[in-house]
């Protein structure tokens, strides 16, 4: 609905009685000439306990007999406590307020509430005027905006007894007049920025006044050279300003008004805007969205777009081909349930989210069957415009498998070559001399007497001799192919036996050891003498990495059970120590061959162990903690049921 303000008193325009049934508190207009009732809403009817037909025809002092009309309007915008004089002789303590619509004081507008009660908190209201321009267009269709605003500045022109009004908005590099209504004169069609330090708060402007800007020097000289402006919105950062021509001087108070309906005109606007930029983001989304799918549908990369949480939210169909799990099927999966390899990607992931950074990492990951395949993985955090903070990530995997098969093919053959030739000579060359020099010395101690010197000389060649020997077992483990034969076993049962055979080299060194199995673990589908081979490597790294320490030496062993959200079971052992552990350069190339960190190492044992369990179609991961502690986490697929 629009206003129509403001005819004569005794003629009140029907759409302003309209308007008094949606400010949500009672409402009377009364007529400053006569200071007689002559409208009001449905809750000053309640509050009074008169029908609307007889509120009209009351007097100012029939409803409020304590306070004189003349106190009322000389206070005009602030609330006054009184009494409501009701239909029945009672009385109630109100808080009135009274505002002025015209210039001429024709029509006033009273609201009356309740006052708060002492210690009660409460929100800032919304000033009258501002309510009244905001609900006053509330009915006005989704027209031109050009001709909606001249609508609205109409309307503020009568309220405020201007000849006319004018609008500008800024539209960089410069302020633009966007609407002008009434007989305004021919102003300025720009106005430079720097032209708005003379428009941040409300002023009067007068012929005798010194013209500022274009606009002032243009007004002087029209028939209604007085002027009141107002800015729209506060701060640095004007938005623009409305300016209102008079005849003569308009009075002080107009300049409050003014500002007051300039702010309302600012929430109007915004609302439109909103609107219209709420439908162009409606379209520019499915427009977005129609992109995107075929994107998805044809992009040659893997593409998995997970939330915040790191929650599965799309799956590409490159992505399905790769990791053999379906969109439907995946939705809400989580990110180390997708995305299964040697390498934890969930720690780049998040760094990539906390620091706002594409994170690119090389890694092998597993498909749903079990099987490996090499990726270039890039993580990418999804930031939408006008925003600072990841609300998504976006990972693209390249599948590298062509290039890592023939790259892994020919380093292969190059390695058994060498590993054969190698080997060939040693076993010719050096195991039969290390078998007679360990005979020999085993002959020689023997032959010492008991006191002699001589024996922690022939000792310390028996361990080196033992160090050869074990170096050519881990060289001949480390290049022969393997044959495994996959069988339901019992994990527990096997660690079990282990520990058992271990228990003296425990007590040796020290070591509280800790074992649990779970109830409900399944057993796993597993090369029994492999896996063997895979937990005493592990058990004998915890041992070494905590014998030398002193103080606490523990080691422990959990098997659980584990499912995925996928439905795809688990078998995890992890194997913890509370020995140094490791850095972050170490966790890089723990799994390498021939990296080792200890001098009497070779940096083959954990690489042999990846590879047993990556050939069980596993993984192997290794954490170490900041305050030492370090835990091996193998996951061997289990039994699948029927």
């Amino acid at each position: 609905m629009v206003m129509r303000l403001l005819s004569p008193a005794s003629n009140v325009p029907p759409a302003l009685t309209a308007l008094l049934e949606h400010l949500g508190e009672p409402a009377i207009l009364v007529t400053g000439r006569d200071r007689c009732v002559v409208a009001g809403n449905l809750e000053a009817s309640r509050q009074s306990g008169y029908a609307r037909e007889g509120l009209r025809r009351l007097g100012w002092e029939q409803l409020f007999p304590e306070i004189s009309w003349e106190m009322l309007i000389e206070l005009e915008g602030r609330e006054i406590v009184t009494f409501l004089q009701r239909r029945d002789g009672s009385s109630r303590q109100v808080s009135c307020e009274a505002t002025r619509l015209g210039e001429k004081g024709e029509l006033w507008l009273v609201t009356f509430a309740p006052p708060p009660r002492p210690g009660e908190k409460t929100e800032p209201k919304e000033s009258v005027l501002e309510r009244i321009i905001r609900q006053s267009v509330e009915g006005l269709e989704a027209e031109n905006p050009s001709a909606m605003l001249e609508r609205l500045l109409m309307e503020i022109i009568r309220i405020v007894g201007a000849s006319w009004g004018a609008l500008y908005l800024l539209e960089t590099p410069a302020y633009r007049l966007r609407s002008k209504v009434g007989a305004a004169p021919d102003l300025p069609l720009i106005l430079p920025l720097q032209d708005s330090e003379h428009f941040k708060t409300p002023h009067r402007f007068s012929p005798a006044d010194v013209a500022k800007t274009a606009l002032h020097a243009v007004v002087r000289t029209a028939e209604a050279p007085y002027i009141v402006a107002a800015p729209l919105g506060e701060g640095q950062a004007l938005e623009g300003f409305v300016v209102f021509g008079y005849v003569q001087q308009p009075p002080a108070e107009m300049l409050p008004r003014a500002a007051i309906l300039a702010r309302g005109l600012r929430q109007v606007m915004l609302c439109r805007l909103h609107g219209r930029r709420a439908q162009e983001e409606e379209l520019r989304a499915r427009q977005v969205l129609g992109l995107t799918r075929v994107l998805l549908q044809h992009a040659y990369e893997g593409v998995l777009i997970f939330d915040e949480n790191l929650r599965l939210r799309v799956l590409s169909h490159a992505a399905e081909a790769l990791l053999g799990y379906e969109q439907q099927e995946s939705m809400g999966a989580a990110f180390t349930d997708l995305l299964v390899g040697e390498v934890t990607l969930e720690t780049a992931a998040r760094h990539a989210l906390a620091l706002n950074q594409p994170q690119a990492v090389g890694a092998h990951l597993l498909r749903r069957d079990g099987s490996e395949f090499p990726v270039e993985v890039r993580l990418v955090p999804c930031v939408p415009d006008g925003d600072d903070r990841p609300q998504g990530l976006v990972v693209l995997l390249q599948d590298l498998s062509t290039e890592e098969r023939y790259r892994l093919q020919t380093q292969r053959l190059m390695w058994r070559a060498m590993l054969g030739d190698v080997l060939a000579s040693f076993a010719h060359e050096v195991r039969d001399p290390l078998n007679s020099i360990s005979t020999g010395l085993e002959w020689l101690a023997f032959s010492l007497p008991e006191e002699a010197p001589e024996h922690q000389t022939v000792a310390a060649l028996q361990q080196d001799v033992e160090r050869l020997n074990h170096l050519v077992k881990h060289l001949l483990e480390y290049s022969r192919t393997r044959t495994l034969h996959l069988k339901p076993l019992d994990v527990g049962v096997l660690i079990e036996g282990i520990l058992r055979r271990w228990e003296r080299r425990f007590k040796r060194y020290h070591i509280e050891t800790t074992f649990y199995v779970a109830e409900d673990v399944p057993q796993a589908l597993g090369d029994r003498l492999s896996l063997e081979q895979v937990f005493v490597n592990l058990l004998d790294n915890a041992i070494k990495a905590v014998k030398e320490q002193s103080g606490e030496r523990f080691v422990g062993i959990k098997v659980s059970r584990t499912t995925s959200e996928n439905g795809v079971e688990w078998v995890e052992v992890a194997v913890t120590d509370n020995g140094p552990g490791f850095s972050d350069e170490v966790a890089r190339h723990i799994f390498e061959p021939f990296y080792t960190t200890r001098k009497d190492g070779f940096g083959l044992g954990l690489s042999i162990t990846k590879q047993l369990v990556t050939a069980h179609r596993g993984s192997i991961e290794a954490f170490s903690y900041p305050g030492g502690g370090t835990v091996f986490r193998v996951r061997l697929r289990a039994v699948e049921k029927g």
